[in-house]
């Protein structure tokens, strides 16, 4: 990563930031922010299994929002984002028209915070793509999963593998998928309650 100590004074055209094993942290995320408050340009962020952690998460959160950034890839993996740091993601995501794909596996993501992100993104017409895998959708998280698989025309890859669906909530996901015409490159549902 590059660091930008004066933003404002400064045209920087970067389409993509890629950072992974351990590179960002907290402390990284407070550099980066901004950068994510006055870019322009930024369409795809891949930050994996980098420390980020709930704060950090939310520092990249609030500064993409506050910037008003329109991404079309996110992908924070493996950050132990949880439940808090994915709520902050998920009001950032709630905005971005272009979004195409979303990648927050291994998160430690439960109840409240699967919710929100899946409720944010329930509207996102070109959503292609979505992996939440080892992570949790339970209760709530369904209702809201069964309506991005209905709203979803663009879906082509999902992963929900090891999420600890219910018996009873795969009947419902399973009854949506069949009522769309979503035709999948990649479907992940391994290790749930089937």
């Amino acid at each position: 990563f590059f660091f930008f100590n004066d933003t404002a004074t400064t045209e920087i055209y970067t389409e993509q930031i890629v950072g992974s094993v351990r590179c960002v942290q907290e402390t990284g995320a407070q550099a980066l922010a901004p950068f994510f408050e006055t870019t322009k340009t930024l369409k795809v962020l891949i930050i994996n299994n980098c420390g980020l952690g709930i704060e950090g998460a939310r520092i990249i959160a609030q500064a993409l929002q506050k910037g008003n950034v329109n991404l079309e890839v996110i992908s924070m993996a493996r950050n132990r984002i949880e439940d808090d740091g994915v709520t902050h993601l998920a009001s950032s995501l709630r905005n971005m028209t272009e979004l195409r794909e979303v990648y927050v596996f291994q998160n430690f993501i439960r109840k409240e915070g699967m919710k929100n992100l899946l409720e944010a993104l329930k509207s996102t017409t070109k959503l292609e793509a979505l992996d939440v895998q080892d992570n949790y959708i339970i209760e709530g998280s369904v209702d809201a999963l069964i309506s991005i698989i209905y709203n979803s025309e663009k879906l082509k890859v999902i992963n929900v593998s090891d999420c600890n669906i219910s018996e009873d909530s795969n009947e419902r996901i399973i009854e949506a998928l069949e009522a769309t015409n979503l035709k999948f490159e990649k479907f992940g549902y391994n290790y749930n309650e089937l």
